[in-house]
């Protein structure tokens, strides 16, 4: 049924009615009930409660639980139990959690009050209607693990079939909770599957694998449980107890698979103890399971798939195939790692998130280990995996590939070139598919043109590096991104002194404002002048957050053509926004400075300006300045308006009308002032 609005003109009895409700005033209730025309048009109503919630008055008596307050409502005829509210739930972990569509009924089951169910049902509740999830009452009766509930229920006609979105049965909702009572009354009594799953392939013994409850397990197994591989992760619970290093939950499962089934989960269960992301590496029960699996494999005539081929970095080698190859592994801890990896890989697949969290978590531990280089490798074949398989990529796993190069540049270690290509490439994508994440994946961008920047400045690259940084770069400025939030560009970002990572390695090396970063992205192509969302250019983003005079920033950004004289969305110039007083002097001395040199170079250009030889004042000057190298060092905006200047004087000398050579000349130089001063 859908939700009712209220009528403004009734609003005097809603009130009412609520503050009575909330109150939980049984006798104002009965007073007031009777003596209300259409009685049915305030019960049925759906009012306002905080947190945006939905209720009827019969709803919030419900969350209330005033039993009284029930009684009374449910002895009107009019009352409808069936209208759809929307509620707030405090969850096991002290969450609050809205749930939407739901009826008094489902409300009364979920806070797990069973006076409250039998007084609706008796009344008519439908027993069976489901939420916007596809839940039911029973469903929370299963969830909250009580069996007079759910047995009240399912005499009233409940339907236990129904399941929630993706086929999560109240049988799998009982395991995952632990509730061996419950799921024992759900299989005994009621007759459920203990081999239904979910539409990912979890069946209720994966769900119990997940769990504590060794109990459990050997239910289901003793009620015909199957060993079936879930699509979720292409693993079967014996598999994932074995990756979980769950000996007893390996031994539970083992007696109902099959010998290969069985060698497979020692075999993993023996990646999982070399493993150190699932906790202390021990490599002396690592060995003993290889070996039983290999012993196994060899009785039984069962020899590995070899590889079609090998991988560097598994330094090309290939898994034992017998007890001798074994033996020789034992003597060295890396090789032994390398075999665990290669057996993870072969088990659980290459696009298994567990076998690429243990790839980057050896990345990862041979960095700590100061092997960076081996490190990299590592992730780097772990990124190809995903990009070949087009397993999506975490924006964390991204902003690790700057931390570790910023390690890297601490401790004077040099980057990959290939490794820094693929992270810009792969950075590249996500920016134009993943909106989701743009600012942070584009802050990430920034951090790593921050480190080529450093690298840069050392000159510790090769020249043909050097041409690849600036390449790639140069493509990152031609994409013109902006942050969704403030519109701001890698050129802002680069100069405000609020950018940051919060990682320790990163910080140590990308400290903003940074000259190296902004002057890289300026000789790449970028727009000294780009404006944000409020209109802001870098250079008002330096000087308002700036608490310390940079007059080398200034001048930089000055010479590649900023404009002192551009307006804010607030019509504030960089000068009216700098909060420190000597960067507002510095500015103001600077755009004196900038006056007397262009009024200067202008003089210094007018014998040029009226010379028959010279009939283009533009040629005029640019070979007037090249003549002169302290022109050429001066500003961009200098000569810009130079010869702006020059171009009017040139048509103010063409005309024959005295008074139009006067009005241009005196107009054109009291613009250009204006301008250049931003007055």
């Amino acid at each position: 049924m859908a939700m009712k609005s209220i009528d403004d003109s009734e609003n005097e009895v809603s009130n009412l009615l609520l503050s009575i409700i909330r109150q939980g005033d049984v006798k104002a209730l009965e007073s007031h009930l009777s003596t209300i025309c259409n009685l049915e048009i305030y019960l049925n109503r759906i009012y306002d409660e905080p947190d945006q919630q939905k209720c009827t008055l019969l709803m919030i008596a419900c969350l209330n639980k005033s039993e009284d307050m029930i009684q009374i409502l449910l002895n009107y005829s009019g009352l409808d139990l069936e209208v759809l509210n929307n509620i707030q739930l405090l969850e096991k972990d002290q969450s609050l959690l809205m749930y939407q569509n739901v009826t008094v009924l489902w409300a009364a089951a979920a806070i797990d009050n069973l006076k409250i169910v039998k007084l609706l049902v008796e009344h008519g509740a439908r027993v069976n209607h489901t939420t916007k999830t596809n839940s039911t009452a029973f469903r929370c009766a299963c969830c909250n693990g009580n069996i007079d509930m759910a047995r009240y229920l399912n005499e009233n006609d409940a339907d236990i079939h129904i399941a929630k979105i993706n086929q999560e049965t109240n049988l799998i909702a009982s395991v995952y909770n632990e509730d061996l009572n419950m799921t024992t009354y759900l299989v005994d009594e009621l007759g459920c599957d203990v081999n239904e799953s979910t539409d990912d392939g979890r069946s209720p013994l994966y769900i119990a694998v997940g769990s504590t409850s060794l109990e459990l397990i050997q239910f289901l197994l003793n009620h015909g449980a199957r060993n079936f591989q879930a699509n979720y992760d292409h693993m079967s619970p014996l598999l994932l107890a074995a990756e979980k290093r769950r000996i007893d939950f390996v031994d539970a499962i083992s007696p109902q698979c099959s010998v290969l089934e069985q060698i497979e989960a020692l075999e993993l269960l023996g990646s999982a103890f070399a493993c150190r992301e699932h906790g202390i590496c021990n490599l002396e029960k690592s060995f003993e399971y290889f070996y039983r699996a290999l012993k196994l494999r060899c009785e039984h005539n069962l020899p590995k798939i070899q590889r079609l081929s090998t991988v560097e970095v598994f330094d090309n080698r290939q898994e034992c195939q017998t007890i001798d190859e074994l033996e020789e592994l034992r003597l060295n801890d890396d090789h032994m790692y390398t075999e665990a990896l290669l057996v993870r890989e072969r088990l659980l697949g290459p696009t298994n998130t567990k076998y690429c969290r243990s790839l980057r978590f050896c990345g990862a531990l041979l960095a700590d280990n100061a092997q960076h280089n081996r490190g990299v490798d590592f992730w780097l074949y772990e990124l190809s995996l995903r990009r070949q398989y087009s397993l999506s990529i975490d924006i964390n796993d991204l902003r690790q590939w700057a931390s570790v190069f910023s390690d890297m540049i601490c401790k004077s270690i040099s980057i990959p070139i290939v490794a820094w290509q693929t992270i810009i490439t792969v950075i590249f994508e996500e920016l134009e598919h993943n909106a989701k994440n743009f600012d942070y994946n584009l802050h990430t961008l920034l951090f790593l043109i921050t480190i080529v920047s450093q690298i840069v400045s050392k000159s510790i690259i090769s020249h043909d590096d050097h041409k690849i940084f600036y390449r790639h770069i140069c493509i990152i400025v031609q994409r013109h991104y902006v942050t969704q939030t403030y519109g701001s560009s890698l050129l802002h970002l680069s100069l405000n002194n609020h950018t940051s990572a919060n990682d320790y390695f990163i910080d140590s090396i990308c400290k903003y404002p940074c000259l190296h970063t902004a002057r890289l992205i300026l000789q790449c192509g970028a727009d000294v002048n780009a404006i944000d969302a409020i209109r802001n250019t870098p250079l008002h983003i330096f000087v308002s957050n700036s608490t310390i005079v940079d007059d080398t920033i200034i001048q930089y950004l000055c010479n590649a053509g900023a404009h002192l004289d551009y307006v804010n969305a607030l019509g504030e110039t960089p000068i009216d926004v700098a909060k420190n007083s000597n960067i507002k002097q510095f500015l103001k001395n600077f755009l004196a400075a900038l006056v007397i040199m262009v009024i200067t170079l202008c003089l210094s250009c007018s014998i040029f300006l009226y010379s028959p030889n010279h009939p283009n004042p533009i040629t005029t000057i640019r070979a007037f300045c090249k003549t002169r190298p302290y022109i050429l060092r001066s500003t961009i905006i200098m000569r810009r308006w130079m010869i702006t200047i020059a171009c009017l004087n040139r048509y103010a000398s063409s005309s024959r009308n005295a008074r139009v050579q006067l009005f241009v000349q005196v107009h054109a130089a009291r613009h250009m002032i204006l301008i250049v001063t931003g007055g």
